[in-house]
């Protein structure tokens, strides 16, 4: 029993920690989320997300798992931030 509870602890913290890197300033609790890729089209100097918001490379932020993530609040409308992997990765 101790070892099951132990097991499912650490899989519970993983989890609320697995996307704890999002900026305060980003994300209030759900706005932020991973992207598919093909959302996300690499332009010479940045990134143009859903055919509809540019964001400059220098504006975009690192991600940490490798994956494209996008905040969009105060309404689905309005991107907060966004998340690129890594160059060359």
């Amino acid at each position: 029993m101790r070892a099951f509870l132990a097991a499912l602890l650490l899989c519970l913290a993983t989890a609320a920690l697995g996307h704890s890197w999002y900026d305060t300033f980003c994300c209030s609790g759900s706005d932020c989320s991973p992207i598919d890729n093909s959302r996300v089209e690499r332009r010479p100097h940045g990134y143009l997300i859903d055919g509809e918001y540019f964001v400059e490379q220098k504006d975009a932020r690192q991600s940490q798992d490798g994956d494209y993530h996008a905040c969009f609040w105060p309404t689905p409308d309005k991107l907060r931030c966004f998340y690129a992997p890594p160059e060359g990765s």
